[in-house]
């Protein structure tokens, strides 16, 4: 999936994994991140915030910093929906969104091993 152009990143191609289980959570937390053209990382998108994990099929996005315009960038590209809910993250708020059938089509390609996501439409 493509992914145009934000505050500070020409945009790329959106790859999806999973941060790693911590404290003895169970839920997976999907981490999103776009490479450019010479298929090295342009930015995080998402932040592994602390607490509780979003719902399945939602991530938090980063705002700040190198990632202003990224949320907006991802939408436009139909990755993701933009919820109105924020969450603490150090200074910052991260934004809650939930992902697309096309983004959630192109997690599951880009991770066979895991279990499809169970998302309410």
């Amino acid at each position: 999936m493509k992914i145009g152009p934000s505050e500070f990143s020409k945009g790329g191609t959106l790859r999806f994994g999973y941060y790693l289980p911590e404290n003895g959570d169970a839920a997976l937390r999907i981490a999103a991140w776009v490479v450019g053209s010479n298929d090295q990382r342009e930015y995080v998108a998402t932040v592994n915030t602390d607490g509780s994990a979003p719902d399945e099929g939602f991530v938090y996005l980063k705002t700040w910093s190198e990632n202003e315009g990224v949320p907006e960038a991802l939408q436009v590209a139909g990755a993701i929906e933009l919820i109105d809910e924020h969450r603490a993250c150090g200074h910052a708020l991260a934004v809650k969104a939930k992902l697309t059938p096309a983004a959630l089509a192109e997690l599951a390609a880009q991770n066979p091993k895991r279990p499809p996501l169970a998302v309410a439409s």
